[in-house]
C-alpha cells in the first residue's frame, strides 16, 4: 500500500499506478473543502477525480455546524468569518476539474443551498496562493442548534490524515449535540 504524504506527487484515482491521468481532461481548478469533503473516499464515491490533494487555510473564515439540511432536522458544515480577522480555516484543497467540480454541486446542493465563492486560499506547504471555488451556505438555509449526525461529522474529521488531530483543530465551532 502507498500513501501520498503530502503536496507533491498525483493522487492515483483510479488505483492503477501506471495511470496516465487521463481522468482529469478540461480545465484544472482548485476546490476547498472544509466539511464531509475532506474525506477522500466521500469524493471519490462522488465520482470528482482530482490530481492533488493537500492542506489550505482559508483566513479569516472558521468551520459551524450550522447549515440546515433539506429533509431532516439537523445540520452541516459552513464557513462563517472568524473571531479574528488573521486566524484561517485549515481544510483540504483538491486539484479538479470544472466538470468534476460541476458534478459535486449535485451532492452540495448548489447553488440553493450553498453557493460557490471562488476565495483566496494558501497552500500550507508551499505558501502559494490560489483561486478557489468554496461551498457557502445560503443565508436561507442557516439554522443555530441543530445536531449533527456521527457519521457526517466522521467524514469531516476524516481530513486528520493530513490536518492532524480534531482535537487540535482551533478553527471549527464543533457541535454540542450528534445524532445516531
Amino acid at each position: 500500500m502507498y500513501f501520498n504524504e503530502g503536496r507533491g506527487e498525483s493522487i492515483v484515482t483510479s488505483g492503477r499506478w501506471h495511470d496516465d491521468g487521463s481522468a482529469l481532461k478540461g480545465d484544472r481548478v482548485w476546490y476547498f473543502a472544509y466539511g464531509s469533503n475532506q474525506d477522500f473516499s466521500r469524493m471519490l464515491g462522488r465520482d470528482v477525480a482530482f490530481d492533488e490533494r493537500c492542506v489550505g487555510a482559508l483566513p479569516g473564515y472558521k468551520r459551524v455546524f450550522n447549515k440546515r439540511s433539506y429533509n431532516k432536522p439537523i445540520a452541516y458544515a459552513n464557513v462563517a468569518p472568524a473571531d479574528s480577522p488573521d486566524s484561517p480555516l485549515r481544510g483540504v484543497l483538491y486539484r479538479t476539474t470544472s466538470a468534476h467540480l460541476a458534478s459535486l454541486d449535485k451532492f452540495e446542493g448548489a447553488p440553493r443551498h450553498y453557493a460557490r465563492q471562488t476565495m483566496a486560499v494558501q497552500i500550507e506547504q508551499s505558501g502559494e496562493w490560489v483561486d478557489a471555488i468554496v461551498y457557502v451556505a445560503q443565508p436561507e438555509h442557516i439554522a443555530t442548534g441543530l445536531p449533527v449526525q456521527s457519521l457526517y461529522r466522521d467524514c469531516v474529521t476524516a481530513g486528520a490524515d493530513l490536518l492532524g488531530e480534531p482535537s487540535t483543530w482551533a478553527d471549527t465551532d464543533w457541535p454540542t449535540r450528534l445524532v445516531g
